[in-house]
């Protein structure tokens, strides 16, 4: 990754080595599992905190941000968004500021989902263009999950606009989501860490739930300071915070970036492709340069996945894929795994 800070997120260790360090984890062991919700919160972000980084927003906007769709003219755009959303140098949706609107925190933030829609219009962008993810303001829908079960309910998130992963009912999964955020009406030390927390949790869930994702992008917001995260299984990364209701540009460069990027670009592995909720085709390259497909039947292992930062291990059972979509002969056994780029594949 090209950005690096010396800045810690939430601890103070200093890593040096090349590979992925070998530090104990108390997420994913034997007496994690019966724990309630916020403890597993509290030991996921303790596990994390040697490998986070927090960098500054013109990094995160450079260097982790996918690169806004070439098809938008952000320069534009900015022109249409001054001129129609903005008054008295403030998103107008945000007349004032959250802590002093009256309401709680759903009411008050369903201002973002508005203004996420206003900024999706505003976009200078070719007619018919659609985005890659729908926004949505809803902390009281807790989704539904594809491996591992969770009762969390992220305050915002953004779905993949067109997925094989729904159901006629409009259940909302986790595998569908491009973004997830965390918010707070008010600004203080406790919101923060309480933000870090279910942020942290939330980030992880995504890689933890869905075998195809690769890295997963979201936000927190106390009050009108914003930081914005990526996680993936190497690091964790958040950048220092900034008005999200003054500045106007790097609050609209960041959801328009998201909304309108790839799913590979919102890390979803382009290797895997979800048929249903519980089955994937995986495509495998194999050394005489030939690739071959296989499609799950069965979830033998996902013992490792909790751990955030690591190999985020799974075994599946797969049958092959053939050239008609068909699958034909021996059950195999398929390991998915994340290891260090030196290390020899097994």
């Amino acid at each position: 990754m090209a950005a690096t800070s010396s800045a810690t997120l939430i601890g103070s260790t200093t890593l040096a080595s090349t590979e992925t360090p070998h530090l104990k984890h108390d997420a994913g062991e034997p007496n994690y599992h019966p724990l309630t919700l916020d403890e597993k919160r509290g030991i996921l972000t303790k596990d994390v905190s040697p490998y986070g980084r927090e960098i500054t927003v013109q990094e995160y906007l450079d260097h982790i941000l996918p690169p806004l769709s070439k098809d938008i003219d952000l320069d534009k755009t900015m022109k249409v968004v001054e001129a129609r959303l903005v008054s008295k140098s403030r998103f107008q949706v945000f007349e004032a500021d959250p802590a002093h609107i009256p309401g709680n925190e759903d009411n008050v933030f369903v201002r973002l989902a508005k203004l996420v829609r206003s900024l999706v219009r505003a976009a200078a962008k070719p007619k018919g263009k659609r985005a890659t993810l729908v926004f949505h303001h809803d902390g009281r829908t807790t989704p539904e999950c594809t491996t591992r079960e969770t009762t969390s309910r992220p305050d915002s998130y953004a779905l993949l606009a067109n997925t094989k992963l729904k159901t006629s009912d409009g259940t909302t999964f986790w595998a569908n989501m491009g973004v997830v955020g965390e918010v707070k009406k008010a600004a203080s030390a406790e919101n923060r860490r309480d933000n870090e927390k279910k942020i942290v949790w939330s980030l992880s869930h995504c890689l933890c739930d869905d075998a195809a994702r690769r890295g997963s992008f979201g936000f927190t917001i106390e009050n009108t300071q914003m930081r914005l995260w990526f996680c993936s299984r190497a690091c964790i990364l958040v950048s220092e915070e900034f008005n999200f209701i003054t500045q106007h540009r790097i609050t609209t460069q960041f959801f328009l970036s998201l909304l309108y990027a790839t799913p590979e670009q919102l890390g979803w592995d382009p290797t895997m492709k979800r048929r249903s909720e519980h089955e994937l085709d995986i495509v495998v390259p194999m050394d005489d340069g030939k690739v071959r497909r296989f499609r799950t039947t069965e979830v033998l292992s996902v013992a490792a996945v909790d751990l955030t930062v690591g190999p985020g291990t799974r075994l599946f059972k797969v049958l092959e894929v053939g050239p008609r979509n068909q699958t034909f002969g021996q059950p195999y056994i398929l390991k998915d795994s994340w290891i260090d780029h030196d290390r020899p594949r097994e």
